[in-house]
Order: structure tokens, then C-alpha cells, then sequence
């Protein structure tokens, strides 16, 4: 009642833009650059996962760079749900990156994964 006689405008709460919301989880990932000469997998975390994307942590030392050609930055993903004992592999394409302190966040969309992993995903999320 008050802000209707002060008559401030007050901006309205932003809606979120992703499809599907994000659950936090902290999973030990193994991380592989598919467009890459380089094929030894980087070891980060998967900080947060959707049934369309997901967040990762990889170290500051580490250097990776998203790169124009969508196809050359795919990325395959592999990690593990809790109470889940089959690894999930994922391929992503990195859209966002950011520093975090001692690491670097990677915001990611799903674009390729076999059927008994993307089902497992979607029963860790329903739970």
C-alpha cells in the first residue's frame, strides 16, 4: 500500500530465459576439446546440469577458447550422477565463459548424447 502512495516505479523481476531450470550438483568430470589437436582430457566439475545444458569448472591454467566454428568447439563431457554407478557422457557446445577466482565456469548446451545417459539425466532431475 505504501509504494502505491509513494508511486515509485519499481522494475519488474526478471523471468529466467532458459527452457529448463538448472539443479546444482557437484560431479567430477573429465572434459575432452573434440575440435582439438589436443587429445588428453581435462579434468574440472560439473556445477550445475538441465535436460538441455549444463555449467563446468575447469582451473585457470587450463586454456580453452569458445571458437567461432560451432562444429570445432564441441566438447564430450564425461561424469557421474550421485547414486547413478554408469558414467554419462555428453557431447556440448560452450556458449558462455567467465573467471571464477581460481577457475574459469563454462556454460554449455547439450547437443549430442546416447539414449541411456540423456534417460538418466532425466531421472536425476525428476528426483
Amino acid at each position: 500500500y505504501k509504494h502505491l502512495e509513494e508511486r515509485k516505479d519499481y522494475k519488474p523481476v526478471q523471468q529466467e530465459n532458459r527452457r529448463y531450470p538448472r539443479k546444482m550438483i557437484t560431479a567430477p568430470a573429465l572434459i575432452r576439446n573434440l575440435g582439438s589437436e589436443n587429445t588428453s582430457p581435462q579434468v574440472g566439475i560439473v556445477v550445475d546440469i538441465s535436460l538441455d545444458g549444463l555449467q563446468f569448472s575447469i582451473p585457470d591454467n587450463y586454456q580453452y577458447d569458445i571458437q567461432e566454428d560451432k562444429e570445432n568447439s564441441r566438447i564430450s563431457i564425461v561424469f557421474a550422477l550421485p547414486d547413478y554407478n554408469r558414467p554419462i557422457t555428453m557431447q556440448c557446445v560452450p556458449k558462455r565463459m567467465y573467471p571464477a577466482g581460481s577457475e574459469t565456469r563454462i556454460g554449455a548446451s547439450l547437443v549430442d548424447t546416447d539414449f541411456a545417459s540423456y534417460q538418466a539425466l532425466q531421472n536425476y532431475l525428476v528426483h
